[in-house]
């Protein structure tokens, strides 16, 4: 919970399951609570081009990890802001990515 960069954990759809204060800073939220309770949708609500989630998706169905992917997301404000991210699928052999 203490890690300098922001980490979070999502359900496919595109929910958060949990966030880290390092990334509901980022993103102008006053702590990981206020974030989990008002982002519904990852894809329209966090991706400045909700594209770029898409493109995320499938990247990790063809592997389970993808590094250094950069991408626009919007803070609570509606600013703008570049990230590079590091995503690992969790899970069994059995999970789906969609």
């Amino acid at each position: 919970m203490n890690a300098p960069v922001g980490i979070f954990t999502s359900t496919p759809a595109g929910r958060f399951l949990s966030v880290n204060p390092a990334l509901s800073g980022m993103l102008g939220y006053d702590s990981p609570v206020e974030l989990l309770d008002s982002v519904k949708d990852i894809a329209t609500q966090v991706y400045a081009d909700p594209r770029e989630r898409e493109e995320l998706l499938h990247q990790l169905e063809t592997r389970s990890q993808v590094k250094d992917f950069e991408c626009r997301l919007v803070q609570k404000d509606g600013t703008k802001i570049w990230a590079s991210k590091n995503v690992w699928v969790v899970g069994d052999e059995k999970v789906r990515v969609r």
